[in-house]
C-alpha cells in the first residue's frame, strides 16, 4: 500500500500465515501527497513510511521502498502463494489500504482471487518481479529519528 499503516488484525494474520513476506510501500519522494500544498507535502509522505516502518517492524518481514523518479505509487494489494504444497495462489484487488481507517471507518470494496492454476501463479510473481523492479530494502527501523512532536501527530493519521 502506498499508505501502509497495518491494523492490528492484518498484522496479527500476517505475522501468524506468513513464512517469507515482503513488503513494497511508497518511497515518500513517491507518494501522492508530494506535490500538495502546505502540511501535506513534507509531513504526510514522511509519517507514511514511519507508519509503515513501525508495522512492518513488528512483522518477520522485509521492508520495501517502492522509487521510480517521476511516478508516484498508489498500488494497493496483497500477492501470497501457499507453501504446503496445494499451488494455491492468492491476490487482492480494491480499495483497501490494509488499515485501521480502511477497516473501520471508509466503505473500501475488496476482492480476493484464489487459483491453483500455474499460469495464475505465474501472472502474480511477474506482477510482483515488476514492482519490485523498481524497489530497494530499507530497513524498518532505521531512519525513525523523527522529533517526538510530529511522532504523536501520526496517531491522527493511523486512525
Amino acid at each position: 500500500s502506498a499508505y501502509l499503516n497495518l491494523a492490528p488484525p492484518y498484522a496479527r494474520m500476517l505475522s501468524e500465515c506468513a513464512r517469507e513476506l515482503d513488503v513494497i510501500t511508497a518511497h515518500p519522494s513517491c507518494s501522492g501527497f508530494r506535490d500538495a500544498r502546505g502540511f501535506a507535502s513534507s509531513y504526510i509522505p514522511e509519517a507514511y513510511d514511519v507508519l509503515g516502518r513501525i508495522s512492518v517492524a513488528s512483522l518477520d518481514a522485509r521492508l520495501l521502498h517502492y522509487n521510480r523518479p517521476g511516478w508516484i505509487f498508489h498500488g494497493k494489494g496483497m500477492w501470497a502463494h501457499a507453501s504446503d504444497g496445494s499451488g494455491l495462489s492468492l491476490t487482492s484487488a480494491g480499495s483497501s489500504n490494509w488499515n485501521q481507517r480502511s477497516l473501520s471507518r471508509d466503505l473500501e470494496m475488496q476482492m480476493l482471487m484464489v487459483s491453483s492454476s500455474s499460469t495464475f501463479a505465474a501472472s502474480l510473481h511477474a506482477e510482483v518481479a515488476h514492482l519490485a523492479k523498481h524497489a530497494a530494502v530499507v530497513e524498518p527501523t532505521r531512519g525513525l529519528n523523527v522529533p517526538y512532536v510530529r511522532r504523536m501527530a501520526y496517531g491522527a493519521i493511523r486512525s
